[in-house]
C-alpha cells in the first residue's frame, strides 16, 4: 500500500502521521479505541471457548504467548501477560508463556513465581530481546524443535 512505501508511514485517510496503537510514556496523542479493546476482548473469548472445546475431546488448545523486554517500570504488559496465561491455562489450554527479559524472565504474581504452582507454564529466557529473536530465528530457520503432532 502506498501508505507504507517508505519507513515513515502515513494514515491512508488523513495523510497524517501513522503510528502504532502502542501507550508511550508521556504520549499525549494516545488514543484509546473502543473497536481495539472490543475486538481485544472477542479474541481472548474465542481463543478461551476453543481451549475449553478442545480440553472435552482431549486435545487441548496450544497457546503460546512471546513476551519480548517487558520490564518492571510498567507492568501492564507482563500483568497482561500472566493474566491471558492464567484464563487460557484455566479454559484447558496447554498455554505457555515465553518470557525474554535479562533481567526480570520469572513470573511476578506468586502463582507464576520461582516456586509458584503454575511456575512451569513460564518458559524463562534471560536474554536481551534481539539476541533472543535472533536465535528463535536460527533454530526455526535449521528446524529445530519440530514433531510429528
Amino acid at each position: 500500500a502506498a501508505a507504507f512505501s517508505t519507513n515513515h508511514p502515513v494514515c491512508p485517510f488523513c495523510n497524517g502521521p501513522a503510528r502504532p496503537a502502542v501507550l508511550m510514556f508521556g504520549d499525549y496523542y494516545w488514543q484509546d479505541l473502543e473497536s481495539q479493546n472490543k475486538r481485544w476482548r472477542a479474541w481472548q473469548k474465542a481463543v478461551k471457548e476453543e481451549a475449553a472445546d478442545r480440553a472435552v475431546h482431549g486435545t487441548p488448545l496450544r497457546v503460546a504467548i512471546l513476551e519480548v523486554g517487558a520490564g518492571g517500570r510498567a507492568p501492564t504488559v507482563r500483568n497482561n501477560t500472566e493474566s491471558s496465561l492464567h484464563s487460557f491455562h484455566a479454559a484447558g489450554a496447554a498455554a505457555r508463556v515465553i518470557r525474554v527479559n535479562p533481567e526480570l524472565p520469572f513470573g511476578d504474581k506468586e502463582e507464576f513465581g520461582i516456586d509458584g504452582a503454575l511456575a512451569h507454564l513460564i518458559i524463562s529466557i534471560p536474554q536481551p530481546g534481539l539476541q533472543s529473536i535472533g536465535s528463535m530465528d536460527v533454530a526455526i530457520s535449521k528446524g529445530a524443535g519440530q514433531s510429528d503432532s
